[in-house]
């Protein structure tokens, strides 16, 4: 890149809760979208950190994105234990984890351009457990 772009450092911001380890990196502070540590988890995307997405896939796809986040959460408020996707999807990853010593991934694609990377994935997850069945044998 330094070959084609005069001034590389120029091009550079960053997304970082630790501005000592962005100006380590080179970026300086006024350069840095900052945050604080506590934001972490599944509401990293809807602060500082959608940046990246939303101008990687423009505002309008972003909004989209976040209200579909907004359906989510309500449909977690409203919705019968029964019907409820994120409580169906913790109790399995408990259920997995508690009975059978499985650490589920959930690994979800938002963007289609994705979709090649998900045989890689189940290939390299499959692998990671194979890798894990001696371990579990001897329990």
């Amino acid at each position: 890149m330094a070959t084609s772009v005069e001034n590389p450092e120029a091009q550079f911001v960053a997304l970082a809760s630790n501005l000592d380890r962005t100006a380590a990196f080179g970026i300086p502070p006024e350069r840095v979208f900052g945050f604080g540590e506590y934001i972490g988890g599944r509401y990293s995307i809807w602060g500082p950190i959608g940046l990246s997405l939303m101008l990687a896939i423009g505002p309008s796809k972003f909004a989209a994105f976040l209200a579909g986040g907004a359906e989510m959460d309500t449909h977690f408020k409203s919705a019968p234990l029964n019907e409820n996707l994120p409580v169906l999807l913790a109790l399995t990853g408990i259920w997995h984890h508690q009975a059978w010593d499985i650490r589920p991934v959930l690994f979800c694609l938002m963007n289609t351009a994705c979709r090649g990377s998900l045989p890689t994935f189940n290939s390299l997850r499959w692998r990671a457990m194979a890798s894990e069945l001696p371990n579990r044998a001897t329990r």
